[in-house]
C-alpha cells in the first residue's frame, strides 16, 4: 500500500523520452556546427545519456535504501564515474540526492496517511525510524509528528499545502 510499484506507462514514456534524447543528442553531434554555438559531440551526449539513467535508476529505487555502489553495479560504470556525473548534472551529490526523495515521501506519507513512523521509514527506504526523524528534523527543521500534527492543524483550517516550507 505505501510503496505501490510505477505505473508502466510511466516506464514506457520514461523509456520513449530517453530514446528519443539520445537520438537528439546524436542528431546534434552529427550537424556542422555554427560559428558561435555549441554543438555536443558524442561523448557529451553519451555521458547526458548516462547521468539521465542514473537519475531515472536513482527515482525508480531510492526507497530500497541503494547505494552509490549500486548505481554503479547497476549501470556498469565506476562509482566514482557515477558520483562524478550525478554531481556534473544534477549539482547535488549522491546523498543529497536520494535523501531530497526520502523526505519528500515522508512528508507525502505524513501528511496523507496515518501510517506508522517505523512504516513510513520503510517505505522510504530508512534503516530506520530512527534515522528517519534525526533526517527529517535536521532537514525539514521539525520532527514527523510536529509536522504530521502541524499539517493536520492546517488541514482543519483548510489550508491543504503540506509540501512548502
Amino acid at each position: 500500500l505505501l510503496n505501490s510499484p510505477k505505473p508502466e506507462e510511466f516506464v514506457k514514456f520514461k523509456n520513449c523520452i530517453s530514446n528519443f534524447l539520445m537520438s537528439a543528442f546524436q542528431d546534434l553531434a552529427k550537424l556542422e556546427s555554427v560559428p558561435d554555438t555549441p554543438v555536443l559531440d558524442s561523448a557529451d551526449a553519451e555521458m547526458t545519456m548516462a547521468a539521465m539513467q542514473m537519475v531515472f535508476y536513482m527515482r525508480d529505487h531510492y526507497t530500497e535504501g541503494i547505494s552509490l555502489t549500486d548505481v554503479a553495479k547497476a549501470l556498469n560504470y565506476s562509482p566514482r564515474q557515477c558520483q562524478r556525473l550525478i554531481q556534473d548534472f544534477l549539482g547535488v551529490g549522491f546523498t543529497e540526492f536520494i535523501l531530497s526523495h526520502q523526505i519528500r515521501h515522508a512528508k507525502q506519507l505524513l501528511a496523507m496517511s496515518g501510517a506508522t513512523l517505523e512504516e513510513i521509514a520503510e517505505s522510504t527506504g530508512f534503516k530506520s525510524s530512527k534515522a528517519l526523524a534525526q533526517q527529517f528534523k535536521a532537514i525539514v527543521g521539525v520532527t514527523p509528528n510536529t509536522y504530521r500534527k502541524n499539517f493536520k492543524h492546517r488541514r482543519s483550517a483548510g489550508d491543504y499545502t503540506p509540501f512548502d516550507e
